[in-house]
C-alpha cells in the first residue's frame, strides 16, 4: 500500500497533466522546463471594450452623482458586484472562491460564476486562464490527501516525501499559476464595467 501511494504521488508530480473530470490531456499554457508562459498575457488597460458597448470616451469622468433618480435605479439593477465566499483573507484560495452577481431587486439576485463574469464584462480571453488555474487546484486537491496518507506510515522516508510534496505544491503553484483571474483582477474589471455602465445609461437617457 505504501509503495502504491508513493507511485501515485510521483505520477501526480511529474507525469503528464490530465483533466481529472474528462481524462483529457491538459493544454499547457506554460513551458514546463522554464515555467514561462507560452501565451502572451493581455494587460487590463490594453483590452478594448466589448463590441456592443456604446460608451463615449469623452464622458469617462461622469459619476453616479450625475445620474437622475430613474437612471440610478437602472444602474443599481445592472451593476456587477464581486464577492468572496467565506474568509476574504484565506491566502491564495481567495482567488478561486470569488463570484459575481447583479441585484435586480430586494428578492431577486442574478449570480455568475467566474467564467460567466468574464463573458459578460467582455474579457472572454481570460476564461482560458480560469480553466487553467482551476485544473491546477484540482491536481493539488488530489495530491494533498495522498501526501497525508503517506505520512501515516510514520517513518523517515514518509516525512521526506511529505515535506518534499508540500514544497513541490508551493513551487508548482508559483511557476504555473497564470495571473489575470484573481479576486483583485475581478474587482478592477467590475469597477471599469460599472463606470462604463454609468456613462452608457447617461448617454441613452439624455
Amino acid at each position: 500500500m505504501k509503495y502504491l501511494l508513493i507511485l501515485l504521488f510521483i505520477r501526480l508530480m511529474w507525469g503528464q497533466e490530465y483533466d481529472p473530470e474528462t481524462g483529457e490531456i491538459l493544454e499547457r499554457l506554460y513551458n514546463p522546463e522554464t515555467g514561462e508562459l507560452i501565451e502572451k498575457k493581455t494587460l487590463l488597460d490594453s483590452i478594448v471594450l466589448p463590441s456592443n458597448s456604446n460608451v463615449n470616451s469623452n464622458l469617462k469622468d461622469i459619476s453616479i452623482k450625475d445620474l437622475s433618480k430613474k437612471q440610478k435605479k437602472i444602474y443599481n439593477q445592472n451593476k456587477i458586484r464581486v464577492k468572496i465566499s467565506g474568509n476574504r483573507n484565506s491566502g491564495f484560495l481567495r482567488d478561486f472562491r470569488w463570484s459575481a452577481y447583479i441585484k435586480k431587486g430586494f428578492f431577486k439576485t442574478k449570480r455568475f460564476n467566474q467564467i460567466e463574469f468574464f463573458e459578460i464584462t467582455g474579457y472572454s480571453e481570460r476564461i482560458k486562464i480560469v480553466k487553467h488555474n482551476r485544473k491546477l487546484m484540482i491536481k493539488y486537491a488530489l495530491l494533498y490527501p495522498a501526501l497525508n496518507l503517506i505520512l501515516l506510515t510514520d517513518n523517515v522516508m514518509s516525512f521526506m516525501i511529505f515535506f518534499g510534496g508540500v514544497g513541490y505544491i508551493y513551487f508548482d503553484y508559483n511557476t504555473k499559476i497564470i495571473d489575470g483571474s484573481s479576486f483583485d483582477d475581478a474587482l478592477l474589471i467590475a469597477n471599469k464595467y460599472n463606470q462604463d455602465l454609468i456613462v452608457k445609461i447617461h448617454n441613452e437617457n439624455n
